[in-house]
């Protein structure tokens, strides 16, 4: 009986654009097609591989999960579904875990394939994945394999078959998993650090409009499945979300995207000199002061975040001296900064008659204090500018701002299970939201529009010393 693929709509992408890179990774829900799909996309790669001398088109894949229990119950059970051995053209070798396939093409060449399963809970195996030369190694479920793996099995990628062959037409690393633990190695990667390399194909939720292989599955598979799972089950294996991790849920989880809201390339300045709109500074005081700039597009559609700075373990004196002056007129030259920081920012302490805000106004910042320093409002000013079509984009520099906003900010875990109300203090990944948080209070909504009319009027209740080259003019 023939069988007939016919791919999702996710995986229909990755078959007509891997070429385009090294590393694939294909992400989605449980009962997806996932482990077909890789199958499938190997057999392409298999067909497409250029003739050797002799008419025949060589390829080794490297197979490898996490178990060897998994390897053989999901893997391999999947590989013989639509590759059965027959003794001839499909030939398994089970003393080397190893698939070998050999058959005519109609132009008279001939597809010859070995595919090697290796389980890296066995020692052995793990050393045998990385001292093979292949075309393409696929990791199964990748999620649940070192991160660091990644690199060595790149490197055994492309030697087979060798140049005297011909060479391979294409070499890579093709990957397959549930969502990954935000916060991980794995979601960092996929998230913060995807290089040029690498392109990331994440299937649609299993129970959402666009959900993809329902034609194979029960009608009730997931709504049975969703019965008894525990939220951070069903993230990662039902709704193609990452799941918490035990540590805590981040903090913007259900509002950021790195995908919206991070730029693809550095940011410009809008306009030049005084008649650009104005740098709005978020700063957070302290002994590890950060401040944070951002520029609201004319008409106050967008907030372009720009840069960031963070101090450790110094005054704002010399914060502002040796950091956010040299800043901004290395960045920001003859432009106007509105410097928005906390509240408390403008009250003074009991061994010191000067305060966070008159250091910096004495430093020709024009400074106001946030509307609030409530953490609800805060944090609602930051979801609502996430939430907005074209609300806000960050520059990709800006990279503990986005670690943060990606994971690291969270609301920690209490013994009972429930999360902690406030998000967790840590430097410098909480000082830079703070200053994100402020920003936003001025930069969504109406706020942006009465500041600027205000200071335009000249009555903002804010003071100012003589501006420095790059200060408010």
């Amino acid at each position: 009986m023939t069988k007939v693929y016919t791919p999702s709509p996710t995986i229909a992408r990755l078959m007509h654009t891997y070429r385009e890179k090294t590393v694939n990774l294909l992400l989605g829900p449980i009962g997806g097609g996932k482990t077909t799909g890789i199958i499938m996309l190997l057999m392409m790669i298999a067909h497409a591989q250029t003739p050797d001398a002799n008419g025949v088109r060589k390829t080794r894949f490297g197979v490898a999960r996490n178990t060897r229990p998994q390897l053989r119950d999901s893997v391999l059970k999947s590989v013989f579904d639509w590759l059965p051995p027959n003794g001839s053209t499909i030939v398994w070798m089970e003393s080397d875990m190893t698939l070998k396939l050999k058959f005519k093409l109609s132009d008279d060449t001939w597809v010859q394939s070995e595919w090697l399963f290796r389980a890296l809970d066995d020692e052995r195996d793990a050393q045998r994945l990385l001292s093979v030369e292949y075309t393409v190694v696929w990791l199964s479920e990748f999620r649940e394999i070192p991160f660091p793996l990644l690199t060595d099995v790149m490197s055994r990628t492309g030697r087979y078959p060798a140049a005297s062959d011909g060479g391979c037409t294409w070499r890579g690393v093709l990957a397959e998993s549930n969502m990954p633990t935000r916060g991980s190695d794995w979601h960092r990667y996929l998230e913060l650090e995807l290089p040029s390399i690498a392109q990331k194909f994440i299937q649609p939720s299993g129970i959402g409009p666009l959900a993809e292989n329902l034609q194979f599955l029960a009608p009730d598979y997931y709504s049975v499945l969703m019965e008894t799972a525990t939220p951070g089950w069903i993230q990662a294996h039902i709704l193609s979300e990452y799941p918490d991790s035990l540590d805590g849920r981040a903090v913007y989880a259900a509002t950021f995207s790195s995908d919206r809201h991070v730029s693809k390339v550095e940011l410009p300045v809008i306009g030049r000199g005084a008649l650009a709109p104005p740098i709005l500074m978020g700063v957070d005081q302290g002994r590890n002061p950060a401040a944070l700039f951002g520029q609201v597009q004319p008409g106050g559609s967008r907030l372009n975040v720009l840069s960031e700075l963070m101090g450790s373990n110094m005054s704002m004196e010399t914060f502002g001296r040796e950091h956010i002056v040299p800043h901004v007129a290395a960045n920001y030259p003859g432009v106007p900064i509105l410097a928005v920081m906390d509240p408390a920012g403008f009250f003074k302490g009991q061994a010191n008659d000067q305060t966070p805000a008159d250091v910096l106004m004495s430093m020709g910042f024009r400074v106001i204090p946030a509307p609030s320093n409530l953490i609800p409002r805060r944090l609602a000013a930051v979801d609502s500018l996430f939430i907005r079509h074209d609300g806000i984009i960050i520059d990709p520099r800006c990279r503990t701002l986005i670690t943060g906003l990606a994971a690291d900010y969270r609301f920690k875990v209490k013994k009972s299970g429930e999360l902690e109300e406030i998000p967790e203090k840590r430097h410098p990944i909480s000082d830079i939201q703070d200053c994100l948080q402020y920003m936003a209070q001025i930069a969504g909504g109406t706020n942006y529009g009465r500041v600027m009319n205000r200071l335009n009027r000249g009555s903002a209740t804010a003071q100012s010393a003589a501006p420095p080259r790059g200060g408010w003019t």
